[in-house]
Parts: structure tokens; sequence; C-alpha cells
């Protein structure tokens, strides 16, 4: 069963924690508002018009960081330059120390940070990494959808479920105006937190409740979230095979549901 879980966690992973999108003058009001300095905030534009993987957007964002060490969307970003074009988690985590050093109130550092640990299969500091956002910003949701993904790793289907089941509460009533960014990506974020909540249910071995919520969801997938339509229906698929051994009854139910909705899986 982990091998399976591992498998669909892998595929899921290429499709979470991409950066939101926002406004350019929404950062620079909230860094004005931090109290970061002109020269800074004009080199942190500067270097977020430049390609994210070169050399040059590094010097940039460092220069941003020289000009005002509070400027902690510029340590943010240099973080996951780090992670993502460097491969150097290690460095990585050390920029996103900084930035939660300045401002203990953005979540992105502990969430960045925490998915760093993961990467580095270091699961005791990420769970205490996505703790302490839970700790510093209970109403937002990424440190319990983040201690998801901690305990499926460990195969805690429980505690699992359960932070699932909360990262989805908080996203639906998430205050919109404190965090915009999360806001412009909430409806794919909670399909994503709906798919974790099935492969809790798959851990679990609630098997029919995987395959239930797959086609609850696929409406909504199908408009917000296509990428990830065959990694859920996977997942549901796996979960009617192995109801087939118990109850065939309902296996021919739920394949008869995927075939009306033209999902076609294995043998």
């Amino acid at each position: 069963m982990k091998k399976i879980l591992l498998v669909f966690m892998l595929v899921f992973s290429m499709n979470v924690f991409a950066a939101p999108q926002i406004e350019d003058g929404l950062i620079v009001q909230k860094l004005k508002q931090f109290g970061v300095n002109q020269k800074s905030i004009d080199l942190y534009k500067e270097a977020k018009m430049l390609p994210f993987s070169s050399s040059k957007f590094e010097e940039t964002i460092l220069k941003a960081i020289k000009a005002d060490p509070k400027n902690y969307y510029a340590l943010d970003d240099l973080g996951i330059y780090y992670r993502q074009i460097k491969n150097n988690p290690e460095k990585a985590i050390e920029y996103y120390k900084k930035s939660i050093a300045v401002n203990p109130k953005n979540p992105f550092p502990y969430n960045s940070m925490g998915i760093a640990y993961t990467y580095m299969n270091d699961f005791i500091n990420a769970e205490k990494t996505f703790k302490q956002l839970i700790e510093a910003m209970p109403d937002h949701p990424e440190g319990y959808y983040g201690l998801t993904r901690v305990y499926l790793q460990n195969q805690e289907y429980n505690k699992a479920l359960d932070s699932a089941e909360k990262a989805k509460t908080i996203y639906i009533n998430l205050d919109e105006n404190k965090y915009f960014e999360e806001a412009t990506m909430k409806k794919q974020y909670l399909l994503d937190c709906e798919l974790l909540i099935s492969f809790s249910n798959y851990g679990l071995k609630n098997y029919q409740k995987v395959v239930d919520n797959f086609f609850d969801v696929l409406p909504e997938l199908r408009k917000t979230r296509p990428e990830i339509i065959n990694d859920f229906a996977g997942v549901a698929y796996t979960a009617n095979q192995e109801i087939k051994k118990t109850d065939p009854k309902k296996f021919e139910e739920n394949n008869k549901k995927f075939e009306k909705e033209k999902i076609v899986l294995g043998n």
C-alpha cells in the first residue's frame, strides 16, 4: 500500500506548491507598509522582470536584500531560487529562516522551508516547520496542508486525514483580504486538499469514500484543475480494484460511473 501511495504522491508533488501570481502593486504596497526602502523595492521589481533561472536574477535579488535586509519577499524568492534552480535546499533554508526572522507573520517561508525539508526527506524538521506555521498563523491553511503530506509519507493516515480536513475548512473560510495571495488560487488549492483527503482515505482503506470523493469533485476538477484529473482518477480507480475483492456488485456500480464519465485507467 505504501508503494502505491508514494507513486501517487510523487506524481502529485509535481502539481502543487506553485507560487501564486499576484499583482506587483500589492507586493510593493506590502513592502512599503513594512518599511522596506524604495531602492530595495525597485531592485526587487527589476529582478522579477528577469528570467527566474538566470544568474542575473540571483545577482539582482541579492542587491535588493543588500539595499534593505528587511525585504522579506526578496529573501523568500532567493530561497526558492536556490531550491528550484540551484538544487540546494540547505542554502534555501538559510534564506527562509532569515525571512522568518524579519517577518514571522509571513506564511511563505515557513511553507517553503517545510517543502525544502520534505525534498531532503527530513520529515522531522518538515513537521516542526509546518507546526510553526500553524502556531504563527492558525487561520492560514498551508501548515495543515504541509502536515498532511508529512503524515502520508509516514503512513500516519488518521493524522493525515485530520490535517487535510482542517486545511480544507480553513480554505473554505479563508480571510481573502488578509491572505490575498492564496485567495487567487483558492479553488485550485481546495481541490488539492480533496486529493490529499482521498490519499488519506485510501491509506485508511476507506475505498468507497475515495471513489465517491472523486465523482463528487469531478465537475469542478474539469473546470478548475484538469491537470490533476488523472492523479485523482488513478487513486479512485485503484481504490475500486480493492472494492472488487470484497464487494463485486459495488465494484461494477463504480465501473459504470467511470465509463459514463469516460474515465479509462488500467486494464
